[in-house]
């Protein structure tokens, strides 16, 4: 196995992002440009190769902080095979550990997108990756599903009260453009504030989402009463698959439980677009319990992901 480094256009990546069996968008490029500008940090991208096949790919940031190096690999390496083995996956391990040897001033972070077992994390404790406490939770969602199995897989609560919403006088509108980002933002930061919870900067998001738009790869959806905003969510899109990228709700948006119109028009938008799976993001049990009962209600199936070091 062995790591192709050359320069890669946006549509290159693009390209290669389609391929994937299933992206996500810590691997893409918005994400990538997001770092550089808001965080300094590097992103640098490479394919993966066996016997000259590729078979994967991965986007690598790193930063330098005096003789420090830090480099993280987050949720990757994105498989370009249908039915990776553990044999790949320990294979990619040494080949990563080759790449970026162990120095005393360089700091490695990598979160896997594989669930790791106990049999793998024994594996990877003999090549020298330590298990750490940082995790990431999601939940995937099958689209290529019919709309009705989607509906029916909602939980009942769930489905119940995305029916209420339903029968009031929401306007969902659907925003692929630039004009109405900052405002957008504004209304993010804000829930924030009031709910106390951490999550991406605005500068962060303004960054990713510019990128992610001007490609075609974003929208936003707004939830509408009288033609005032109560609630918002935005989705970005990598490849074959997609996530939903954070959100937004006011009091009276809670009232019309626009977050399940939202997310239920979500994801019509995107099984509608050819999406095959759809990302929640990161549920937090401990820190924002609402947001991860709401998205558990989707049904999907739930993944964990750890994060390693050496």
């Amino acid at each position: 196995m062995e790591f192709d480094w050359s320069k890669k256009t946006i549509g290159e990546w693009r390209a290669l992002l389609m391929k994937a069996q299933k992206a996500n968008w810590m691997q893409t490029w918005p994400y990538a440009q997001a770092c550089f500008k808001r965080d300094y940090k590097t992103t640098r991208l490479a394919v993966i190769k066996k016997q000259g096949a590729e078979i994967g790919i991965m986007a690598v940031q790193e930063i330098k902080l005096g003789p420090i190096q830090i480099v993280n690999l987050f949720r990757g390496p994105l498989w370009l095979i249908a039915n990776p083995t553990q044999a790949h996956f320990l294979e990619f391990a040494e080949t990563f550990k080759t790449e970026f040897p162990d120095k005393i001033f360089q700091r490695l972070r990598w979160m896997p997108s594989w669930e790791v077992d106990q049999e793998t994390q024994s594996l990877l404790e003999k090549i020298g990756f330590k298990k750490r406490k940082e995790y990431f939770l999601t939940i995937w969602l099958d689209l290529k599903k019919s709309t009705d199995e989607l509906r029916s897989d909602l939980k009942q609560k769930w489905r119940n009260s995305l029916n209420k919403s339903e029968k009031l006088s929401l306007e969902i509108v659907k925003d692929v453009s630039l004009s109405r980002l900052d405002l957008f933002l504004k209304f993010y930061v804000q829930h924030k504030k009031i709910k106390n919870f951490h999550g991406p900067t605005p500068a962060f998001l303004k960054e990713e989402f510019s990128t992610a738009f001007q490609a075609g790869d974003a929208f936003l959806l707004w939830a509408y009463v009288k033609k005032r905003p109560i609630a918002g969510v935005a989705i970005v899109i990598h490849g074959k698959t997609a996530s939903y990228r954070f959100g937004w709700n006011t009091e009276d948006g809670r009232k019309a439980n626009a977050h399940y119109n939202l997310l239920w028009n979500a994801i019509l938008t995107l099984k509608a677009n050819g999406i095959e799976l759809f990302d929640l993001g990161g549920l937090k049990p401990d820190e924002a319990k609402g947001i991860s009962h709401f998205k558990s209600g989707v049904g999907g199936s739930r993944q964990h992901y750890d994060t390693f070091s050496f």
